[in-house]
């Protein structure tokens, strides 16, 4: 026998706000972030929820300062920390994605810190373009994904990374080695 519920209309206007709130609250995560994908147990079709992201973040990325909240902006959502800077959504995966698939191995040494304003190849694994200590932007070649990627690292915490595709790594050597 099926039970029947009846609703007033503040009722109907309260679950239809609540439902919209929890959707607006909702991050799919792209492919491409597959390590923070198989964190948080999703399939394609499922999204992550954004208190899960920042529990995540807070528990495993070391260097970035604790997220607090996430807010629904325009068509991208953005995290804020502590110090209430607005960190864009793709800056959080990335870091996610890094900290869990892009670290180093038990076995390696411990992680090389190159001094601020060291520039060239400073390990085996990385060439740094520049460095003052506030921006850094630097190659690095990702043993576990086996592909270099481009990165442009700033002081307060925003950063890009660009996968060199073989098509664009040939395009670069070209292009310095035409240019000496």
């Amino acid at each position: 026998m099926k039970k029947i519920v009846k609703l007033t209309e503040s009722d109907l206007t309260r679950i239809v706000k609540r439902v919209i709130m929890e959707q607006n609250d909702m991050i799919e995560i792209p492919k491409k972030y597959d390590g923070v994908r198989m964190e948080l147990g999703l399939e394609d079709s499922e999204d992550a929820n954004s208190d899960d992201i920042i529990s995540l973040y807070n528990e495993i990325v070391e260097e970035g300062t604790p997220l607090v909240s996430y807010s629904e902006y325009g068509t991208e959502g953005k995290f804020y920390n502590e110090d209430d800077d607005e960190i864009p959504t793709d800056v959080i995966l990335d870091e996610l994605n890094y900290a869990i698939v892009g670290g180093k191995d038990e076995d390696d040494e411990e992680e090389y810190n190159p001094p601020v304003g060291k520039t060239g190849r400073v390990s085996d694994n990385e060439y740094v373009f520049g460095d003052s200590g506030i921006t850094k932007q630097y190659i690095t070649f990702n043993p576990k994904q086996n592909r270099y990627e481009f990165k442009h690292w700033v002081k307060n915490g925003s950063q890009g990374t660009v996968v060199l595709t073989d098509d664009r790594l040939e395009s670069l050597l070209d292009f310095l080695t035409k240019h000496k």
